[in-house]
């Protein structure tokens, strides 16, 4: 086996009939006669069963209020409460107050649900095929069982948005709506729930209304919840903290302290960039302040074709940017690293209402708010999905654009795909602490000054704020600009070895 061969598929399962789910040799586990589980080796499984009722999860469940409780603790407890009341549905808001990246699978007699966690960050992709349901985290491996070819128009999209987007395609594009490359197959949204038994996709969260909470308690009550849920990630395994300028990684490292002797605090360091970057310059003094070491992982110039032949067998439609980021985490971190990240949490913070206010949110305008060019298929996928969601008073558009949307796709897509090296959570996933942060005055949450996380970065960490928040990057100097763009030229002129060697050589001549 080649170093990285072990990577194929990594951190992914598939679910449906047995001659679906037994094809690749993965750990399996039978949900009845129509549903068998597969999952890689990696992906932790747990499961169990209280008279009538199962309960099966895929991935790590955290619980901030009994942080020692492993996967099978938690499990068992809801499997009980489940089972009480026979109610499966019961399951959707028992999960609420859970951190982690993971999806449950409950029967209970002939009904049977599919549900995963608060912003869908393990992905699941569907479809109900003559009679029959199948899942995967991957679209592409259900159209390749079912013999399902890509969908015309959805390619037409990527291509149009490749051309839109230019250079940063690789690291910003995603999927409206709940579409995939495969017209016949959709992906569960977050806040959303899976029949298993006739493969409708129900909201279950979302439709009514937030108890209004003030400043104070929101920022207590949110501190508490992510500081519980880093200690349960460190039961988990080796724990790293990916450190940037910005708010999210303030809160984090903010809510991490009291694990700093347990943590690896990093920050990645990509070839064009100098150790002057915000990202890496500004986490290395604060650090330093609560006397906390802090590391720069240095990512690789180009990815090697072993490691890319592997990614982009895994992956429908992978990012090239993220297997640059896999790979260089992948050789440099233990392989059971847990590393916490910050998506997600742009959902409390006034995302996409920068144009100003709108009467009526429609596809047109996500569209625009999005950075979506006004193409059918996207304003197709954005007008199916508010025609559906039917947002109570509490929940704007804007914000659950946001969470369901981008945080369910794009950052879903990321997290997905470096599982191939290491399993990623959020320290934001959780649909109680984004329930609680939604639920202050807007005035609150609104930038530049975003009044809602500086009391709660300067609750866990009095000198948190310290260090400024995303400043101004300086402007390069003529050398810099040179290089920025011989290295622009090679990228879209070199082979991947070639461009490799040559953007080493770069670097070394800038001195990083």
């Amino acid at each position: 086996m080649s170093t990285f061969q072990r990577l194929h598929r990594k951190g992914q399962f598939m679910l449906g009939p047995p001659s679906f789910s037994s094809a690749h040799g993965w750990n399996t586990l039978q949900i009845d006669a129509d549903l068998l589980l597969a999952a890689h080796p990696d992906v932790p499984l747990s499961h169990t069963k209280k008279g009538h009722t199962s309960l099966t999860c895929l991935g790590n469940l955290l619980d901030p209020r009994a942080p020692e409780n492993t996967n099978s603790d938690i499990l068992n407890r809801l499997c009980d409460q489940v089972s009480q009341s026979g109610q499966l549905d019961d399951l959707l808001r028992l999960t609420d107050g859970l951190f982690g990246r993971w999806a449950i699978i409950a029967a209970c007699g002939s009904d049977a649900i599919l549900m995963h966690d608060a912003a869908g960050q393990r992905q699941v992709h569907y479809v109900r095929h003559e009679g029959k349901m199948y899942c995967a985290s991957q679209a592409g491996a259900i159209a390749e069982r079912l013999g399902f070819a890509p969908d015309p128009e959805a390619i037409r999209w990527r291509e149009h948005m490749r051309d839109h987007l230019g250079e940063v395609f690789h690291h910003q594009f995603w999927w409206p709506g709940n579409r995939s490359m495969f017209a016949e197959v959709r992906r569960l949204l977050p806040n959303h729930v899976l029949r298993l038994r006739t493969g409708e996709a129900c909201r279950f969260f979302g439709q009514g209304s937030l108890e209004r909470r003030s400043l104070d308690e929101a920022v207590r009550v949110g501190a508490e919840l992510m500081q519980g849920a880093l200690q349960s990630a460190r039961h988990r395994g080796p724990l790293a903290i990916s450190c940037s300028a910005g708010w999210d990684s303030r809160a984090m490292m903010a809510a991490s302290l009291p694990l700093r002797n347990d943590v690896l605090y990093f920050s990645r360091r990509f070839y064009y960039r100098s150790l002057r970057h915000r990202d890496l310059a500004i986490p290395r003094r604060l650090l330093a302040r609560a006397d906390i070491r802090h590391r720069i992982l240095n990512m690789p110039p180009a990815v090697t074709d072993e490691f890319a032949s592997i990614y982009r067998a895994s992956v429908d439609a992978p990012h090239e940017d993220w297997a640059l980021m896999a790979e260089g985490l992948a050789r440099i971190l233990p392989a059971d690293t847990l590393i916490v990240v910050g998506n997600v949490s742009e959902t409390c913070r006034h995302q996409y209402r920068h144009g100003g206010p709108v009467t009526h949110v429609t596809p047109e305008v996500l569209a625009q708010r999005t950075g979506m060019q006004p193409d059918p298929f996207a304003l197709e996928a954005f007008g199916d999905w508010l025609d559906a969601a039917r947002f109570g008073e509490s929940f704007h558009p804007f914000d659950m654009c946001q969470w369901e949307q981008r945080s369910g796709s794009w950052a879903a897509e990321m997290n997905g795909e470096v599982a191939i090296a290491h399993e990623q959570i959020s320290a934001y996933n959780c649909r109680e602490l984004l329930a609680t942060l939604l639920s202050v005055d807007e005035l609150y949450r609104r930038g530049p000054d975003h009044e809602l996380y500086q009391r709660l970065i300067t609750h866990m960490w009095p000198d948190g704020l310290s260090e400024p928040i995303n400043p101004p990057m300086a402007p390069p100097s003529f050398l810099e600009r040179g290089l920025d763009r011989a290295k622009s030229l090679v990228r879209r002129v070199l082979p991947g070895h070639a461009a490799g060697l040559a953007k080493r050589f770069l670097r070394r001549s800038r001195g990083v």
